[in-house]
């Protein structure tokens, strides 16, 4: 963790989200999204990036406590 924020710590949110999805970890990153104001950010940085990245929810159902489904941003309906 220490060399990759040595390495890649002076770029802002965008150019390090390209570089973490597209060299350091191709197809092996995803996110993770409370769909709070902060992951809307986020999810709209990462869909710029490579909108087929995948995104997990933990946000709970509150009548029925199962997850609300995982959707990627290239999915229909995420716009």
């Amino acid at each position: 963790m220490r060399e990759l924020a040595r390495e890649y710590g002076h770029l802002g949110g965008l150019d390090l989200l390209r570089v973490m999805i597209e060299d350091v970890f191709p197809g092996r990153i995803a996110v993770t999204t409370s769909f709070g104001t902060e992951s809307a950010v986020l999810l709209d940085l990462v869909a710029r990036v490579d909108p087929a990245t995948p995104v997990i929810s933990w946000i709970r159902a509150s009548c029925s406590r199962k997850p609300w489904p995982t959707v990627k941003p290239s999915e229909p309906g995420w716009d």
